[in-house]
């Protein structure tokens, strides 16, 4: 379309000539139009519609963070296996065979928070590490189980009267571990303190049982609320010990002479208590151990790892 300009020097309208500048500067208006309507189109496109190779992508990652997570999960639980085992396993091998037992080389400690990845390449390599792990777990329970039962056939009688004297089953049948060893809070003065034992919520008469053979060694019953109330201590052998707190009756006498599995009071709350439970201890030299290590007998693996996790939870103690 002709554009015509008036001209004040001839009075006219007269055509406009050839204007670079005004040229550019549409050419350049026109350009950046048409690279933000493409820019819009492909983000649109990019939003709605996907590509088979993309659709592809995209439910890897989605199965690669269902697996990550599940691997992970899988790893903190096999953590807590580990550590509670380890643990069990010193008590067993210095309570059986002392000093005999040869140190396997110590393991790398292997925790979920190894797991921190970022492609599936580094998850393989991940679960085949873990793979190799759980592999040298069982060459090491293999070699443990030949060393145990060797010293056992040899050493039958000895072997026998030292599990018999070994706190290793639980004082109530029925108990729920509610607070463990450890730091724990103060259900009084809401402080921190060093809870010597753990406590077993269970209702007023529950009976209690000995976790090994002994005898009375103090035996104590208390009006004042205040301290262990009414209390059993039993002696296992020359290095062990076990504490019954805050029960409500007693059923053996000062240096009575006490099978493993026999009864010796009912669950009370008397003493420092909150509420109806036992307060169990176990000793060693005079030393306070986590009893939770020493339970070795009548129950099943999956009991015993969710003993040790409630065990490892910093909570309020009922004394």
């Amino acid at each position: 379309m002709t554009k015509f300009i008036y001209n004040p020097k001839t009075c006219r309208y007269e055509r406009e000539g050839f204007n670079p500048w005004r040229l550019s500067a549409l050419g350049a208006l026109t350009l950046t139009l048409a690279s933000l309507f493409f820019v819009g189109i492909a983000t649109l496109h990019s939003f709605v519609w996907e590509s088979e190779e993309e659709k592809q992508l995209r439910a890897e990652n989605k199965a690669l963070e269902n697996h990550y997570a599940l691997v992970k999960q899988q790893f903190e639980e096999t953590e807590v296996q580990l550590q509670s085992l380890a643990e069990k396993d010193k008590v067993l091998k210095a309570s059986l065979f002392n000093s005999l037992f040869v140190e396997t080389k110590q393991e790398e400690k292997f925790t979920a928070s190894y797991l921190t990845v970022n492609d599936i390449a580094s998850l393989r390599n991940s679960i085949e590490e873990l793979t190799n792990r759980t592999h040298e777990l069982k060459e090491d329970a293999a070699f443990n189980s030949y060393y145990y039962a060797d010293k056992v056939s040899g050493n039958k009688k000895k072997t026998l009267a030292k599990l018999r004297t070994t706190p290793s089953i639980l004082p109530l049948s029925n108990g729920k571990l509610i607070s463990g060893f450890g730091k724990r809070i103060h259900p009084f003065h809401k402080g921190l303190y060093e809870h010597p034992g753990i406590d077993l919520a269970a209702p007023r008469g529950t009976e209690i049982v000995a976790t090994a053979d002994g005898y009375v060694s103090d035996l104590n019953r208390s009006d004042l609320l205040a301290g262990y109330g009414n209390l059993i201590e039993i002696t296992h052998n020359d290095e062990l010990v076990t504490r019954y707190a805050h029960l409500e009756t007693i059923a053996v006498r000062q240096g009575q002479k006490i099978k493993k599995g026999q009864v010796i009071g009912t669950v009370g709350n008397s003493g420092g208590s909150i509420a109806p439970h036992l307060h169990y201890e176990v000793l060693k030299k005079g030393k306070e151990q986590n009893p939770v290590y020493y339970l070795l007998q009548n129950i099943s693996p999956a009991d015993y790892q969710q003993l040790f996790a409630i065990s490892t939870k910093q909570n309020q103690s009922l004394d």
